[in-house]
């Protein structure tokens, strides 16, 4: 005989779906915070808002770090991360790792700053990062939306900072979030507002009607905001990115999103010149990339910029074994005859060839296939938002550090390609 329960069938039945239903929360919950963790190990330390508040308390930047990553290896051993799917893009990246690592060793730069700053990339940084991207792209839901969270927060402080206190067009210079001299980090800046532009531009191509006409304001807000910065390579990976969530979201949507963004530019334009903000002094004042611009044009070029992708492809020539096996990692400073740190190519792809020759070439070049051939995939179904911004996240991360970047911060993109790379291709509802 059976033991008589105190409860009727259906009693039982909604015990179980009650119980059934916290599990779910509590697994939703375990999902964002490791979503939030893997973002914020990468991004938070390197996070212009907290560049001050590091300086200040004399907190290193790796501390953050460390604290948000402890969830992140909880999260990589008690849960599968990997796919076999996967397992080309972490063998490509893995081989590039060994490769550069090779090269670092056996560099003649061996032990000077940029060696060493290199070296820590690769060794350390490189795969943190594509560990968190493993982490975040099992929970791309989360993920893509702390990312977009945390390119907010740079835009509010920016515009509480510059905008509130009515001193932004006293003089034409770089601004940035950070208050410490020495430590101005308008690139950071501009490229953590751009992130703004990025989920604006994938709002824009998801959506309709009164959504789609804010995203769309909010994308020419964010270009607006970013010239006021002064860096060109967010804005340039802007416009790239934007132009390929336009491809993504069809001739039909592109041809209406750019009517909306026409008409709003053609009031905006008409306003601003009622009340004289259009005298080009004034604008310059104001916009200081366009200024930026206009000395590249005639010719100039203060960043050394083209002196310096000039020089990697040299080095990268410059003879057989260079060719194949590159100058040395750290090596790039002792060949255009520059001593001390910073000076790189400020371009990942060209500072790999130049020092770690066509091999290390080879390897970020089929990666970088990887991502066209799912970008391209994304582009023939219809994706979700978070399959969008991420893919539009990786080609904007792309695209800036091929100016202002280089081994030493290939982690941050890295991290974005791998995200989004990693990440299950989902469909639009």
């Amino acid at each position: 005989m059976s033991a008589k329960t105190p409860y009727s069938i259906n009693e039982v039945q909604k015990l179980n779906d009650a119980a059934i239903h916290q599990q779910a929360i509590k697994f939703v919950w375990l999902q964002a915070i490791l979503g939030f963790c893997a973002v914020a190990t990468i991004l938070l330390p390197a996070h212009p808002s907290l560049q001050t508040v590091f300086s200040k308390y004399d907190l290193p930047a790796e501390l953050i770090a460390i604290i948000f990553f402890a969830p992140v290896i909880c999260g990589a051993f008690t849960k599968r991360i990997s796919t076999a799917g996967n397992l080309s893009i972490v063998y490509f990246l893995f081989c590039y790792i060994a490769w550069m690592l090779f090269r670092s060793i056996t560099s003649p730069a061996l032990g000077d700053e940029n060696n060493i700053a290199s070296l820590k990339s690769v060794l350390i940084l490189i795969p943190l990062a594509t560990m968190c991207a493993l982490v975040g792209a099992r929970y791309s839901r989360y993920s893509a939306r702390v990312v977009g969270v945390i390119g907010i927060i740079a835009f509010f402080h920016y515009y509480a900072l510059h905008f509130m206190d009515g001193q932004l067009g006293a003089e034409a210079s770089f601004r940035s979030l950070s208050s410490v001299s020495g430590y101005e980090n308008y690139q950071a800046t501009s490229f953590y507002v751009g992130i703004v532009g990025v989920l604006m531009a994938s709002l824009a191509a998801l959506s309709s009607g009164r959504i789609m006409l804010l995203s769309a304001a909010g994308l020419l807000l964010m270009l607006l905001i970013m010239s006021t910065i002064g860096a060109r390579s967010a804005i340039v990976a802007l416009i790239v990115s934007v132009t390929t969530i336009f491809i993504f979201a069809g001739l039909s949507k592109t041809m209406r999103i750019s009517v909306v963004i026409g008409s709003i530019v053609f009031v905006g334009i008409s306003i601003g010149s009622m009340y004289g903000y259009f005298n080009m002094e004034v604008t310059q004042q104001y916009l200081t990339v366009i200024d930026r611009f206009t000395i590249l044009a005639e010719g100039g070029d203060p960043s050394q910029r083209l002196r310096l992708f000039a020089s990697a492809i040299d080095m990268w020539f410059y003879s057989v074994s260079n060719f194949l096996i590159g100058g040395g990692v750290g090596a790039y400073p002792l060949f255009i005859g520059e001593v001390g740190g910073g000076w790189y190519p400020h371009n990942f792809i060209l500072e790999s060839f130049a020092e770690g020759g066509l091999i290390a070439g080879f390897f970020l070049i089929c990666i970088l296939f990887k991502l066209f051939e799912k970008l391209r995939a994304v582009m023939l179904q219809k994706s979700s938002f978070e399959s969008v911004f991420l893919g539009a996240l990786a080609v904007y991360a792309l695209v800036s550090y091929q100016f202002m970047g280089g081994v030493q911060t290939l982690w941050t993109p890295v991290f974005f390609i791998a995200l989004f790379l990693f990440s299950p291709a989902r469909q639009g509802k």
